[in-house]
């Protein structure tokens, strides 16, 4: 965990933590839902909005996020029925911002 907080934080010098943690999830639904979309229309709207979010980040930042899908992914494979995300405190960020995220969520919304 502490590794995808360290890309999120490595990103977060220009966006705010929160949002490039919404984004970056949000990519990752995207693209999950791009490949198992059987309507057309559908998938091109979905191309649509993955390119409106990926047009906020930079080469290097869309490295970041690669590395942030590799990483959960793998704790979603190590750790099926853990909330791995559980609460994290973003309370040294500008919003100061308690975050909950319940990991099973994410998979059924990433399987969607």
């Amino acid at each position: 965990m502490q590794e995808i907080i360290k890309i999120l934080e490595k990103v977060s010098y220009k966006h705010s933590i929160l949002y490039v943690f919404q984004d970056f999830i949000a990519l990752m639904a995207l693209e999950i839902s791009v490949k198992t979309e059987c309507l057309i229309k559908d998938v091109s709207n979905r191309i649509e909005q993955i390119k409106v979010i990926t047009k906020k980040y930079n080469e290097e930042e869309i490295k970041y996020y690669e590395q942030f899908k590799q990483l959960v992914s793998k704790e979603i494979s190590e750790n099926r029925f853990q909330d791995f995300f559980g609460v994290y405190n973003f309370m040294n960020y500008p919003y100061k911002i308690n975050i909950k995220v319940n990991s099973l969520h994410l998979i059924q919304c990433l399987m969607l």
